[in-house]
C-alpha cells in the first residue's frame, strides 16, 4: 500500500505542473484530464478564449486559404495570422468588428472547422444545444484543450451537415 500510495502522492502532486502554460483548462487525471474538461465545465472554467495563439501557430503550419471559425473570446484572429470565416459566433465583439476574410474555396482544398468549447456547448446561445449536431462527431484535433477542429473533406456527411446549416 505504501508505493500505491506514495505514486498516487507524486502523481497528483506533479500533475498539475504538467499543465502550467494552460492553467484555466486544467482538469485532474481522475475525470481524464484536460481533454474531458469541456464534458464538465464552460466558458470562464476552460475557455477565454486563450487558445486562439495556438490555434494561430496551428494554423501557419497548415498551409491553409482559411477556415470557418465560431471563436470565444475577445482577441482578433487576424492578429495570430488566422484567415477565417465567421460562423455561429457569440461573443462580447460586435458582427462588425469581426467580418472575417473573403475567401474562395476550390473543390481540391482543405476545409476545416474551428470551433471555441463553450461555443460548442451553447453556453450563450438562446437555441441551447444549436452544436450538438457536430458534438456527434470526433474532432480531428483539439488545440489549448479549448478549440475543436474538424476537418470536413474527406468526412461526408459532416460537409454536408455543415453547408446546409452556413451556406
Amino acid at each position: 500500500h505504501r508505493k500505491t500510495n506514495k505514486f498516487w502522492h507524486r502523481f497528483v502532486l506533479c500533475q498539475p505542473q504538467a499543465q502550467q502554460i494552460k492553467h484555466i483548462s486544467y482538469f485532474n487525471e481522475f475525470i481524464g484530464g484536460p481533454r474531458n474538461g469541456y464534458k464538465y465545465l464552460s466558458d470562464s472554467n476552460i475557455d477565454w478564449g486563450e487558445g486562439l495563439k495556438e490555434l494561430g501557430k496551428w494554423y501557419k503550419g497548415q498551409k491553409l486559404k482559411g477556415i470557418y471559425l465560431c471563436y470565444f473570446g475577445n482577441a482578433d484572429p487576424h492578429y495570430y495570422g488566422i484567415k477565417y470565416i465567421p460562423f455561429g459566433m457569440v461573443s462580447q465583439v460586435l458582427d462588425e468588428e469581426r467580418t472575417g476574410d473573403k475567401i474562395l474555396f476550390s473543390d481540391n482544398d482543405r476545409i476545416v472547422v474551428a470551433i471555441s468549447i463553450t461555443n460548442l456547448n451553447s453556453t450563450y446561445y438562446s437555441e441551447k444545444g444549436i452544436f450538438d449536431w457536430l458534438k456527434k462527431y470526433k474532432p480531428d484535433k483539439i488545440i489549448a484543450h479549448s478549440i475543436f477542429i474538424y476537418e470536413l473533406i474527406n468526412r461526408g456527411d459532416l460537409l454536408r451537415e455543415f453547408t446546409r446549416r452556413y451556406s
